[in-house]
């Protein structure tokens, strides 16, 4: 992407690091628990978790449990819904909670949401959040972007690619 975009072919790449951890499965199997983690912010479009709350509330879809995991940018707001629980919200940068703790919410979860398009912008950005879906072999749902699209196609069947949040919500 780099090479097309500025015409240069000498970039080097290195990848992100992939953990090995043993998954930990801590739900309880009542309800299937799907969310987002990391920072949430308005470039991440992770205001979309709350038309993805709307969606399946209106679908009837029962025994969703809907999360975030983490901290807002600032460009991300909390309770904008009933229906997605916030799990250690703050701000980034002053209200951090221990790597074990956060982790041990992200295990709680079945599923993880990605919801950023196609934004060029942040496909240049490597993602934390997708080597810790990797490392934990947590399943992902996500809005299809060029980013997601070579993951899926390296790392094989890893969760599901949606086109509308409306599509995630069928998921």
């Amino acid at each position: 992407r780099l090479s097309s975009k500025y015409n240069y072919t000498g970039f080097r790449f290195v990848e992100h690091p992939l953990q090995q951890v043993k998954r930990v499965d801590v739900n309880n199997g009542e309800t299937i628990k799907i969310g987002s983690f990391g920072v949430h912010s308005y470039e991440k479009s992770s205001n979309e978790i709350y038309n993805l709350a709307k969606l399946v509330d209106i679908k009837g879809v029962k025994n969703i449990e809907l999360v975030t995991v983490g901290v807002s940018s600032g460009t991300f707001e909390y309770d904008l819904s009933p229906n997605v629980s916030h799990i250690c919200r703050g701000f980034l940068n002053s209200s951090l909670i221990p790597k074990n703790e956060f982790l041990a919410q992200v295990q709680a979860l079945d599923f993880a949401l990605f919801f950023s398009g196609d934004d060029e912008k942040y496909d240049l950005i490597p993602s934390g959040v997708f080597a810790d879906c990797i490392a934990f072999e947590l399943p992902i749902i996500s809005l299809y972007n060029s980013k997601m699209e070579h993951f899926f196609k390296k790392h094989g069947a890893i969760g599901i690619l949606c086109k509308s949040v409306d599509e995630m919500a069928d998921a």
